[in-house]
């Protein structure tokens, strides 16, 4: 599973913007660009050490440290990953 300090490691998160950028080029990553795509449900995923996971969830575990059970969009626009919503 995915670490808090191995999210750090790999990129930048913005909480104002919910957006990630990586730190280092990587395969599909240019330095600065945004990670992910919208999948076909709307939720903005991103592959990280050969696992999928929604961006939103890897905002939470950058910023709190842990991944709860069940988290989602306050404002119900799944591509909208600031931490505050």
């Amino acid at each position: 599973m995915i670490t808090q300090e191995r999210l750090k490691e790999l990129f930048n998160y913005d909480p104002k913007t919910g957006l990630s950028t990586p730190k280092t080029a990587h395969n599909r990553w240019q330095v600065g660009s945004v990670i992910g795509y919208k999948n076909t449900d709307g939720y903005v995923e991103a592959g990280v050490d050969k696992q999928y996971f929604g961006v939103h969830r890897l905002a939470f575990l950058f910023v709190h440290g842990y991944l709860p059970e069940e988290i989602d969009h306050i404002n119900g626009d799944k591509a909208d990953n600031r931490i505050a919503n």
